[in-house]
């Protein structure tokens, strides 16, 4: 036997309020334009572009993802990274640096 209720039923797919659900073009949006950087690093604002914060925070973000994929990932790597750019050998403790690291405990 079903028992009717008295007030409706929503499920997933029902929309309870219309007006809240966001709005979906036809077309898609034209590009905004961008800001240019001059070459002393001074930034003349575009009132049309979106906040220059946010394309900073970006290219920013990029950059660390980079160095975080030429990052060493093992040991001989890491010694091969440390002869390259110091041009010797790395110091008798070097090892120790990444396990402390691991660790979370300084070194002294």
């Amino acid at each position: 036997m079903i028992i009717p209720v008295p007030y409706p039923v929503y499920d997933s797919s029902t929309i309870i309020y219309p007006e809240s659900t966001p709005h979906t073009p036809q077309q898609p949006l034209p590009p905004r334009p961008t800001h240019t950087f001059k070459p002393d690093g001074l930034l003349p604002v575009s009132p049309d572009a979106r906040h220059p914060v946010l394309d900073l925070s970006a290219r920013v973000e990029e950059e660390w993802n980079a160095n975080l994929a030429r990052a060493s990932r093992i040991f001989p790597d890491a010694v091969r990274e440390y002869h390259r750019r110091y041009a010797k050998v790395p110091p008798p403790d070097f090892d120790m640096v990444g396990i402390c690291h691991r660790a979370q405990r300084p070194l002294i």
